[in-house]
């Protein structure tokens, strides 16, 4: 009985009773919610493979995204996403580079020196503090 109960519990889709759906079922779902929204269809696979790509195009550790796959070695996730792992590595590195970056244009223009050394009454209040 706990075979049964196991293969039940691996099902990505059942029946609202925890059945066992017709494999077609979310296909044709899909498919059919797709051509009425106006969206191209994909597949359901697809959306898993998207999923994943989502996830660690916004940086999420490829351990985390692994487990969210239900992937029993993060090698596997390794493998399958690598060109996106690669590009994210990319991405790092740019930030990197824009954060130390010495020749950005914020700050660089030299402000233009007071007419006069007159203090504002805004700035004796805050001196008064």
């Amino acid at each position: 009985m706990s075979s049964f109960i196991d293969k039940i519990n691996d099902r990505l889709f059942t029946k609202w009773n925890g059945a066992p759906m017709n494999p077609q079922t979310p296909f044709e779902w899909l498919k059919g919610y797709c051509e009425r929204i106006g969206v191209p269809f994909r597949n359901i696979h697809s959306l898993r493979h998207l999923h994943a790509s989502l996830l660690i195009f916004e940086g999420v550790d490829v351990v985390a995204v692994s487990s969210d796959m239900g992937h029993s070695v993060v090698g596997t996730t390794l493998n399958l996403y690598s060109h996106m792992l690669q590009e994210a590595k990319a991405r790092n590195c740019d930030a990197i580079s824009n954060a130390l970056s010495f020749t950005n244009d914020i700050g660089t223009e030299e402000e233009s020196p007071a007419e006069d050394d007159t203090e504002t009454e805004t700035e004796q209040q805050v001196l008064a503090l």
